[in-house]
């Protein structure tokens, strides 16, 4: 699936109005590994985007600000990991074959810094030069796993959009490529061109994002994400028992957050209840049957060795 339409004049407007001139930090290549990883931590990268937008499934601004202001490292690793690092150049290469009319030649580029918001940093993966099209960029994804793959069938998923957004903001390129090698195997590349009013909306919510992780602003940084319980868990690992009990009973955000809690405590108590009587209703409907059909759903109530089990999916 691709996502290209627009004029010629609108393209040669938008690169017209997004030319300007990045700051060049530093050459990744000349960095190892722990120096590059200090480096992100002056500031946003294109990773991070998709956690000032909310669509970062795996982070969180709590978890950002552990990274960026307590210097606790999130580099994920592994088999996948590896794979995709090693499959990087191939992917990249691929955009040649996939978009002709886009990618004629590539390269790599430094770190870059927006040249108004000193804080968003960009190393893209690679640069890309086209003869119609000029100056554009590539991301290059992996998606080995079949659950990784099936995230991009209706399209780009929203972090990594928000990712090759970020880098069109920082660079002034008026275009990405982002292209993704699936398991299947299968082949996903869109491309993506440049919007004002999206570059600015990102802009905006990073912004706030990086205020807050530099001015230690918890009540912006806390969320309901896993990812925020995560961070929690490590920076408060531990009560000190011997610490005196604290009064919260004239702090106002205590006073909401307190509130909110107990009555969405009593809405989950309603709602398992609603649950559990539906649940039951179908049950004694299915009897001895171990499927049934309803407003295509799938029903079972199977034999397990440790009894019946009891689901419900979309048929």
């Amino acid at each position: 699936m691709v996502v290209d339409i627009r004029s010629q004049k609108w393209k040669r407007q938008v690169m017209k109005k997004t030319k300007f001139n990045p700051v060049v930090v530093c050459d990744p290549e000349t960095l190892t590994r722990a120096e590059w990883l200090k480096m992100r931590r002056n500031g946003l990268g294109g990773s991070d985007a998709g956690v000032a937008l909310g669509c970062n499934p795996w982070s969180s601004p709590l978890l950002l600000y552990l990274e960026k202001k307590k210097g606790v490292s999130m580099n994920v690793s592994g088999p996948a990991i590896d794979a995709g690092n090693m499959l990087e150049s191939l992917v990249i290469d691929q955009t040649k074959t996939l978009r002709p009319d886009y990618v004629r030649h590539t390269n790599s580029l430094p770190m870059m810094q927006h040249p108004e918001h000193e804080f968003m940093l960009a190393t893209p993966d690679a640069g890309a030069y086209g003869t119609k099209h000029g100056e554009g960029l590539i991301e290059a994804k992996t998606a080995l796993s079949f659950y990784g793959a099936a995230s991009w069938n209706e399209g780009i998923p929203a972090q990594y959009r928000a990712q090759c957004v970020h880098y069109m903001a920082v660079t002034g390129r008026p275009w990405c490529i982002i292209v993704c090698f699936a398991a299947g195997p299968r082949w996903h590349h869109h491309l993506i061109l440049r919007e004002e009013d999206e570059v600015q909306e990102l802009i905006e919510a990073e912004k706030k994002l990086w205020a807050a992780i530099c001015e230690d602003d918890f009540d912006f940084l806390i969320d309901g994400s896993d990812a925020t319980k995560n961070a929690l868990n490590m920076m408060h690992e531990a009560a000190d028992e011997e610490l005196p009990d604290l009064d919260l009973r004239e702090n106002e955000r205590a006073q909401k957050m307190l509130c909110q809690y107990l009555k969405m405590k009593d809405w989950e108590k309603a709602i398992n209840e609603d649950k559990k009587e539906s649940e039951n209703a179908l049950k004694k409907m299915l009897g001895d049957h171990e499927t049934a059909w309803c407003d295509g759903y799938r029903i079972n109530w199977k034999n397990t060795a440790r009894g019946r089990r009891f689901t419900v999916k979309k048929g």
